[in-house]
């Protein structure tokens, strides 16, 4: 043992372990040393008894499963030893002979060639020719490992010695001892779970061969006497839908087909009690060294808990299988669709691509959560398009296809290197342009005659109110003129007339009467007056409410005062710009001065206020108010009240108001409003 302790490490050239070499990149490798390192690689004597090194890794591992693996590489075929075990410690300083716990090794196989294994926690190697690569499995008993101690165990040899190496001399030489942190993830439910056989299996072959991952183990029934059939039975702990079965048969029967072949049925229950067949082979399956079988090699819905391999006829030690290998269907499809960055809804049913887009992103993503999972493909049309492959849950962007219904079909792949076939394709529609579809372009169109239609007919509309609003404008001038025309004639004319009758009675008068001559005057001037204000009144300059306020506060305190009235102005224009109209301007000072007129006539007042304001810009309204005898303004409405009648008959022209009420407490006088609102009296 101390003759190992010191030499052993000089035989072991230890290899710092690639991911590469594992067939996996999600392995996690140890690095290890020997715990003393010699240059002079020494093969131990013939007698060197029991033996045991000490390899320490860079840093403590911490794993749930280990994989080890054994590399002796000859030059000698012979030069390995048969029986060792492999223990793990926590101590600080690991020493051979320190606290160990020894590694209970579950599944084991070796390669090329093919070697038995059997007693553990202890290996013992069949008599094989060298060079092979020994892989052990074990499960780890605590985490934070400082050490793994390699124990070989010398085997009695015919002259009675005991030697730990099967080369002539005894010797033996180990090229690798490699270590790796937890096992392979992988899709294959089956991995490690227990099977049954329906009779008892070959010593050194046990039923955990055909779950343990490696295709160089296998099982086998004994052979009994008269027992032709046999079978296997595995439990997936539920039902489950899948996507293909792999039968591995051993190395020996590479090539080889079983005569009778094998059955394979899916079973709703484990042990066969109260259990319903979901999925049989319809045929014997012609089970070769590796048979990948799918849904169609069957009959019935390709799903279930238990799992029965059974053997037609053959040798007796049927079926003979190296590993069970079951994957699920994982049913991947594409989500999260895009067209030009913009979402295109739920997965759920079609994907509807609006017309125009360019860009078309989605996610591949697998139905069901499995270990192993990082590769898919996709193709999007028929079986005569290519692949794509890409990685499974990272996005794929792809140019829109031409108008028209696709399916895009997504693939993932199992650890065993197998595409999934489970996935249902998704539609995809890609809409095409408005124009190109008749019903719609007819639609469009047609909306677009409407339009336009709308259109023309809005213009035209608007035309004609424009050349209504024209005509309304004339005719509106047309009835100004009328009426100013008519305001000459009757003001003017019979005015001209008293003055000629005047005139006349003064030239065949006696002594030219001083009175006569007085009123002629008088009508001259009154004549003259009239034909100022209607002079005023068709002037444009003067429609604007501030030309309104100019000429009654002008022409009032003047009027008044040659009755003997005093006169009070109070004008309060907001906007003395704002514009009137002639109809509304010239009713207005026609009804003012109308006003005025009586009060001078019939009021007997000695004080007239005279107020002009446009009521924040709502309304023009103007006031005469006296102080005199007043009057009864309900009775002012008969015939013989020409002048109240004429007020109120170019205010109602004007589209205003006339409203007459008493005076205050100083005396009973007269209150006359005359009202026009703004927005009628715009020009």
């Amino acid at each position: 043992m101390k003759w190992f302790s010191a030499y052993l490490p000089r035989l072991l050239p230890i290899v710092v372990v690639l991911a590469a070499l594992t067939g996996t990149a999600r392995s996690a490798p140890v690095e290890l040393r020997a715990a003393e390192e010699r240059v002079d690689p020494l093969r131990p004597p013939a007698n060197a008894g029991d033996m045991s090194a000490v390899f320490l890794p860079a840093v403590p591992v911490s794993a749930k499963q280990l994989l080890l693996r054994l590399v002796f590489p000859g030059p000698d075929p012979e030069a390995y030893f048969g029986k060792f075990g492999v223990d793990v410690t926590t101590d600080a300083s690991p020493a051979a002979e320190g606290r160990w716990m020894p590694l209970i090794l579950e599944t084991t196989s070796a390669a090329e060639p093919a070697v038995p294994l059997a007693a553990v926690p202890l290996v013992t190697l069949e008599k094989r020719a060298a060079p092979f690569t020994v892989s052990l499995r074990a499960r780890v008993p605590f985490d934070g490992i400082t050490g793994f101690r390699l124990r070989v165990f010398a085997e009695e040899r015919a002259d009675g010695s005991r030697a730990p190496g099967r080369a002539a001399d005894g010797s033996f030489l180990l090229g690798d001892f490699l270590v790796e942190a937890d096992q392979p993830r992988s899709t294959n439910l089956a991995l490690g779970r227990q099977v049954y056989c329906s009779r008892a299996v070959r010593a050194g072959f046990p039923s955990r061969n055909l779950t343990d991952g490696f295709h160089a183990t296998w099982c086998q029934p004994e052979r009994e006497p008269g027992q032709t059939e046999g079978f296997f039975q595995l439990d997936l702990g539920q039902i489950t839908a899948l996507d293909h079965l792999t039968l591995r048969r051993p190395p020996e029967a590479d090539g080889g087909v079983v005569p009778h072949g094998y059955e394979i049925e899916l079973l709703t229950e484990s042990g066969g009690f109260d259990s319903e067949v979901l999925w049989r082979t319809e045929r014997p399956f012609p089970q070769k060294a590796e048979a990948v079988i799918r849904p169609a090699d069957g009959r019935g819905e390709f799903a279930g808990r238990s799992l029965m391999i059974r053997s037609r006829g053959g040798a007796g030690d049927e079926p003979k299988v190296a590993e069970i290998e079951v994957y699920p269907a994982l049913r991947p499809t594409a989500r999260q669709w895009l067209a030009d960055g913009r979402a295109l809804g739920s997965a759920a049913g079609p994907v509807n691509v609006p017309a125009g887009a360019r860009g078309l992103t989605f996610v591949p993503v697998s139905g069901l959560p499995a270990e192993g999972l990082s590769r898919c493909r996709w193709r999007l049309g028929d079986a005569a398009d290519a692949w794509t492959e890409s990685a499974l849950g990272e996005p794929v962007t792809l140019a829109v296809p031409p108008p028209g219904e696709y399916s895009l079909l997504v693939q993932a792949l199992h650890s065993d290197g197998v595409w999934d076939t489970s996935g249902a394709p998704v539609l995809l529609r890609v809409a095409a342009p408005w124009w190109s579809h008749g019903p719609t372009a007819a639609a469009a169109w047609g909306g677009a005659a409407l339009l336009l239609g709308a259109g023309w007919w809005w213009l035209h509309e608007r035309r004609l109110r424009r050349r209504l609003s024209r005509t309304e404008r004339h005719l509106a001038l047309h009835r100004d003129r009328l009426r100013i025309s008519r305001d000459m004639h009757d003001e003017i004319g019979a005015r001209l007339t008293s003055i000629a009758m005047l005139a006349e009675r003064t030239r065949h008068g006696p002594d030219h009467d001083p009175l006569l001559l007085d009123d002629l005057a008088h009508q001259a001037r009154d004549t003259v007056e009239a034909l100022d204000t209607i002079v005023w009144a068709v002037n444009p300059h003067h429609d604007t409410a501030g030309g309104l306020a100019d000429y009654l506060s002008d022409y009032a305190p003047v009027y008044l005062r040659a009755a003997g009235i005093d006169c009070a102005l109070d004008f309060r224009i907001d906007a003395p710009d704002r514009p009137l109209s002639l109809a509304v301007r010239h009713n207005l000072l026609m009804a003012a001065k109308e006003a005025l007129q009586n009060v001078v006539k019939h009021s007997g007042a000695a004080r007239c206020t005279v107020t002009l304001t446009d009521a924040g810009g709502r309304e023009l309204e103007a006031r005469v108010e006296d102080d005199g005898r007043g009057f009864d303004p309900a009775a002012a409405r008969g015939p013989s009240h020409t002048g109240v009648n004429a007020m109120r008959q170019r205010m109602a022209e004007a589209g205003g108001e006339c409203a007459f009420s008493p005076g205050d407490a100083a005396g009973p006088g007269t209150r006359v409003r005359l009202a026009v609102p703004l927005a009628r009296g715009k020009a």
